[in-house]
Formats: C-alpha cells, sequence, structure tokens
C-alpha cells in the first residue's frame, strides 16, 4: 500500500474531526482506499469484522462499518466469485441480530454489489436457503434487494425460469408425494422478484413462458408435502431447535402463479379469477382440473397462449406424472372450445391425443379427456363431421362402459353437445345411444339422472329419418318422463320437461302432443295433477293400449328411493285407472295393485302411506271393484283380498 500512504495519513488526521459528518466522510474514503489493496483471501475474514462493527453501540461507529462493507464488496467484488457462497451465508447469519433498519439496509446492499459482479452465484446461494420465504423472511428481503430496477428483476426472472422448468422425462419429484426443492425454490424466489416490478409491459415478453412453467409447476405440486431441506440445513435447524419445514407447496406455486398474472395481464384479470374461486380450485387435488379449466378459459382471450405454450402443454398430457396429466388434459379440454388449435394445424393430433386418454388410468384426465371432445362442437364444428366416428365412438365408451358416475356424466353431456350439433347427420350409433340412456333416468346420482334427460332430448333432432324406432323409444319412456317431472332434484325435473316438451312430436298423437307442449312449455308449468289427467283422457281416446304400459311404469316406480316418485307414481296410477277401461285393459291386475299400495302403505314416509290409502281406497270403490269380484270368484285373488280386507280397502261384504 506504499502508493496509497501518504494519503491515508492525512485520511487519518481528519477523523480526528469534531464533525460526526466528517469523520464519517475520511472512514467512508479510508474504505476505498484499503479494498484496492485488499487481498480476496482475506476478504471473507474482513467482512465478518466489519459486520461485528455494525453492531457496535455507537451509532457513527456502526455507521462507517456498514459504508467499510460496501465499499470492501464493491472494490473486491471482481475477485470474490468462490467467496460468494460463505459470504452470503454470514449475511443471512447476521440478519436476524441486524434489525435497525438503516444497519440491514447496509447488508442488502451488499448482496446487490455482489450480484452486480456474481448474480448466477448469487442465484445459486439464496436458492438453497430455508422454504417456505414469507415476505417477512429474512431471505424474501435478500431476494427483493437484488430488484434494483423493472429490467434487471426481469433478467433474474429469466435465469430463475430456467431452473422452474423441468427437463423433459422427469417426474419432477425426487420421492412421491413430495415437490420438488429445485423448481419450488425457484417459484418461491420469483415471487418475491415480482413484488418489485412496476411496469407490466417490461413483464410481457417473459410472460407466456413464465405462466405456462409456473402452471406446470403447480401440477406437479397440487396435493404433494414440502421437500425435506438440504442436510446442511437440517443441521442448523437441528442445532437452533427449529422444527422440520412446513408449508403447502401447490399454494406457494399458486401465489406466484397469481402475481405473476396480477403484474402481467392486471389487476382485475387477478381479482376475476379469485371472485370466481380459480384458487381453491387448483390447490384441491379433487377439484384442481375444474381450476385449470377456468384458468384456461381466462387466458384464451388474452392472446398470450402461443403455440409454444400449446407444444407444452400436448406434453404434460402423456406426461408419466399423473397429476401433470391431469392439468394438461384439463388445460386441452378448454382449448377445444377455441378455433386456435384449427388455426395451429394441431386438431388432429389433439384429438388423438384426447383419445388416448379417455382410456387413461386416471379417472380425472378420463373425465377431461371427454370434455375436450365434447368441445370440439365450440372450437371446430365444421371439423366435426370429419371426425365424427371416432369422436361419438370414445365418447359412448366413456358414457355407458361401467366407470365412475363422473366420467359417465361427462361423457353424455359431451354426446349432448355433439347430437345437438350434428342433428340428423349423426351416425347410427344414435339408437344405440336412445336405449342405453333409459335405465339412467331413475340413477341415484342427481347429476347422472339430469344429463341422462337432456342427452334423450337433444336426440330427438337426429331422429327424423329413425321417426320410427323413436316413437317406440319415446313410448316406453313416457311415464318415467312423466313422473320426474317431480324429481326431488329441481334441476333434474327441469332437463325432464325440457326434453318432455323435445320428444312429444315424435308420439305420434296429436292431442297428447299438445296437452303435454301445453303444459311444458306454456304457461301451465308446474300443474303436475292436471296435466296427467289431461294426457290420460286424451289417451284413453286416441291409445288407450298405452294406458296400460303407463300403468306397469307406474307400478315400477313404487320401489324409488325417493318419496316425490313415488307419490307420484301412485297418483298416476289412480289418474290411469280413472281412464283405463276395466273390461278392455286386461293386462291390468288391479289385485296385485291393490297388494302393492297395501306394502306401501306401510312405508317409512307418512305421505307415502296417505297417499297409497287414498289410492287404493278410491280403486277398491271404483268400477275396478268388480273386476276384483270376478277374480276372487275364479279363487285368483284370496290371499289379496284377506289381505285388503286387513288394509281397510275393502267392506266385509265385498266377499
Amino acid at each position: 500500500m506504499d502508493a496509497a500512504e501518504g494519503e491515508l495519513r492525512g485520511l487519518r488526521e481528519e477523523l480526528k474531526a469534531a464533525s460526526p459528518e466528517a469523520m464519517l466522510t475520511s472512514s467512508c474514503q479510508m474504505a476505498k482506499v484499503t479494498g484496492k489493496f485488499l487481498p480476496s483471501t482475506q476478504a471473507l475474514d474482513l467482512v465478518g469484522t466489519i459486520m461485528d462493527g455494525m453492531l457496535s453501540a455507537s451509532p457513527t461507529c456502526a455507521t462507517a462499518a456498514g459504508h467499510w462493507f460496501c465499499a470492501v464488496l464493491r472494490e473486491n467484488g471482481d475477485a470474490l466469485l468462490n467467496e460468494v457462497p460463505d459470504i452470503l451465508s454470514t449475511i443471512f447469519i447476521r440478519m436476524p441480530t441486524m434489525q435497525e433498519r438503516s444497519m440491514r439496509g447496509f447488508l442488502l446492499e451488499g448482496v446487490g454489489i455482489l450480484a452486480m459482479f456474481h448474480l448466477e452465484a448469487v442465484i445459486t446461494s439464496l436458492l438453497a436457503k430455508p422454504l417456505p420465504m414469507d415476505s417477512c423472511s429474512d431471505t424474501s428481503e435478500l431476494w427483493r434487494a437484488l430488484g434494483r430496477d423493472d429490467v434487471s428483476t426481469l433478467h433474474i426472472l429469466g435465469l430463475l425460469l430456467e431452473k422452474i422448468q423441468y427437463p423433459a422425462g422427469t417426474e419432477g419429484s425426487p420421492s412421491e408425494g413430495t415437490a420438488a426443492l429445485g423448481p419450488l425454490a425457484a417459484t418461491c424466489a420469483s415471487l418475491e422478484m415480482l413484488t418489485t416490478m412496476h411496469s407490466s409491459s417490461v413483464l410481457r415478453e417473459l410472460l407466456p413462458e413464465l405462466l405456462c412453467a409456473l402452471l406446470e409447476q403447480v401440477g406437479h405440486t397440487v396435493g404433494q408435502d414440502m421437500p425435506m431441506p438440504t442436510a446442511s440445513i437440517r443441521r442448523r435447524q437441528l442445532q437452533k431447535g427449529q422444527v422440520c419445514t412446513v408449508g403447502n407447496p401447490c399454494r406457494l406455486s399458486m401465489e406466484t402463479l397469481a402475481c405473476t398474472i396480477s403484474k402481467g395481464l392486471g389487476e382485475r384479470v387477478a381479482a376475476d379469477l379469485s371472485k370466481a374461486g380459480t384458487w381453491p380450485l387448483l390447490e384441491s387435488p379433487q377439484t384442481h382440473h375444474e381450476g385449470v379449466c377456468q384458468l384456461a378459459r381466462t387466458l384464451l382471450p388474452l392472446g398470450i397462449i402461443t403455440p409454444q405454450f400449446i407444444g407444452q402443454v400436448l406434453k404434460w398430457a402423456s406426461s408419466p406424472t399423473e397429476n401433470l396429466r391431469v392439468t394438461g388434459t384439463a388445460f386441452i379440454s378448454q382449448l377445444m372450445c377455441d378455433p386456435v388449435l384449427e388455426d395451429e394445424k394441431l386438431l388432429k393430433a389433439v384429438l388423438s391425443l384426447l383419445q388416448q386418454r379417455a382410456r387413461d388410468t386416471n379417472n380425472l384426465v378420463q373425465q377431461m379427456a371427454a370434455r375436450g371432445l365434447g368441445n370440439t362442437v365450440y372450437g371446430a364444428p365444421e371439423q366435426l363431421k370429419t371426425h365424427q366416428k371416432a369422436v361419438v365412438e370414445t365418447l359412448f365408451q366413456a358414457s355407458f362402459v361401467p366407470a365412475r358416475p363422473e366420467i359417465r356424466e361427462e361423457g353424455m353431456r359431451a354426446l349432448t353437445h355433439i347430437f345437438k350439433h350434428l342433428g340428423t347427420d349423426a351416425g347410427p350409433l344414435v339408437e344405440d345411444a336412445a336405449m342405453h340412456i333409459r335405465p339412467f333416468f331413475n340413477h341415484d346420482n342427481d347429476g347422472l339422472r339430469a344429463v341422462a334427460f337432456s342427452l334423450f332430448g337433444a336426440l330427438a333432432g337426429c331422429m327424423k329419418r329413425r321417426q320410427a324406432f323413436y316413437k317406440i323409444q319415446v313410448r316406453q319412456s313416457l311415464g318415467t318422463l312423466l313422473l320426474h317431472l317431480e324429481d326431488p332434484n329441481p334441476q333434474v325435473a327441469k332437463e325432464c320437461r325440457t326434453t318432455l316438451g323435445l320428444c312429444c312430436p315424435y308420439l305420434g298423437l296429436r292431442r297428447v302432443q299438445a296437452a303435454l307442449a301445453f303444459h311444458t312449455q306454456g304457461s301451465e308449468q308446474g300443474k303436475q295433477e292436471q296435466l296427467l289427467r289431461d294426457v290420460c283422457r286424451h289417451l284413453a281416446r286416441e291409445k288407450p293400449a298405452l294406458l296400460e304400459g303407463l300403468c306397469q311404469a307406474a307400478q315400477g316406480h313404487y320401489s324409488s328411493s325417493w318419496p316425490e316418485i313415488q307419490m307420484a307414481a301412485i297418483q298416476f296410477t289412480g289418474i290411469l285407472l280413472e281412464y283405463a277401461a276395466p273390461r278392455s285393459a286386461g293386462q291390468i291386475k288391479v289385485a296385485r295393485l291393490l297388494s302393492s299400495l297395501q306394502t306401501l302403505g306401510q312405508d317409512t314416509s307418512q305421505e307415502v302411506q296417505d297417499v297409497a290409502t287414498q289410492v287404493a281406497e278410491a280403486i277398491s270403490k271404483s268400477p275396478w271393484g268388480s273386476i276384483l269380484q270376478e277374480e276372487e270368484n275364479h279363487g285368483h285373488t284370496l290371499p289379496y283380498i284377506t289381505s285388503l280386507l286387513c288394509f281397510g280397502c275393502l267392506r266385509p261384504r265385498s266377499i
């Protein structure tokens, strides 16, 4: 330091100045001069000593030490590459002891200085710090110190993006059920960097790639546990008596995704997603697919789903990781609503992929594949006819081959969309669909019942070339359709009413058709008893034989699990017998019918008991009573009659 000896002697004399400001100025100058001659091998020791000085009880001494700290790093930074991890570790250890704002400012400035010389080394060292990092943690504060301006922040985000992205073909997690540490740490760091950004236009160029990587990270971490810290961090935690890392990796990833959307697309977009409940849906493994669909639906109109983004999503759908297959297939199912796939000449490949995913081992993947195939109606309606056979056959398998109710419901809903679009151009599978749907009319799953009625109604638009076939199906289903107008689920009842209105033209009975149209589409909606009376009155004139079939259909619903349907069926039976002619209705076994009503008179529901008793008494007093007498005379009904006497429906003089 011979060349600087004179300057240092002068500065030493200036340290004797009475003014603290003058003393500080001289001290800072001495730090600059000394820093130029400091060997890099001694820098770490000197930095540690200086940080001890920053804890001085004298504010002047502590401030001077802070300036020395920054000066040494600034003058020697270029030669400190190998010392970066140790210097950052020293800073990290000292931060909890330096709560005074100005002193922490020197530490943060020091990190920024090191980053100017060795950014990647600083990033690597900071990524090794413990997770999770919240906004108040020392790690978060160190990351935010790197964001000097939006341009430098964007550069750092680009470097972090490379660490978030998973190499092709990797599972992404070191052990099953645990999130990968590296991508998660980079995701959390990205959140801290994003909070320092002020301009959305700067982020725009990186936005599609960043959103894609973060959505992949959300897909990887949904339902996962926090990763175990590194061995060195675990040792430090044990030494300090700290517990293992806790947190929700998916929630941490979603926070970064939400911040990216807010900064890059605007707070209104982020607010709309929050209002729609997208984030809770994304976080739960049971509803993650619905959250992905909501997110895709929001992003598509904004023009940031690039071909590269779509290419990545297609890879996810074929990933060996189940979570990621769900994420990818759900996103694709929503892409199918948009012309973007057809525009990019990807439609044929995506349809083939969805057909494969419809046979996936994961139920949610199957469900989303069925939804995607159905959404072809909206994204590529003109191409649907070309691919009709493969699409409909795949959805037919999803709908009617034994599977979970959610998959069947999704498949039937997709078929409903497709058959409505195809109309009379629909292929021969419409006949098979009509026959397979009917057993679902009484399914205990509300969603399946509703979509089964909806699909049966959609078939009405496909049957103009198959009217004779569909007429039979409608007549066989008429009793069930009429009864489910009283379905306990309002949505099912609504779908049933709509379907009945669509099907009634195929009955081939003018007066019945008019009555159904009047009650299901006109102002008389809801008057169930009058509807049944009108239907039975017109059937008695136009097609009396159908009354017998309706009576059998009504009795088939006596064992329904819903009291509402049971009561509707009992009342329907009474109305049917009012209009059916006893002598011509040979298939109606009134004694057996009354026996069934006796059983219902002991039902667990008091309402069902009351209705059954009323109808049984009305039948016994009607012209059908003479039918009972004739059957008894032939010796066929004595057991029934005896039980009905006990039930109170017949008087003793009837025997």
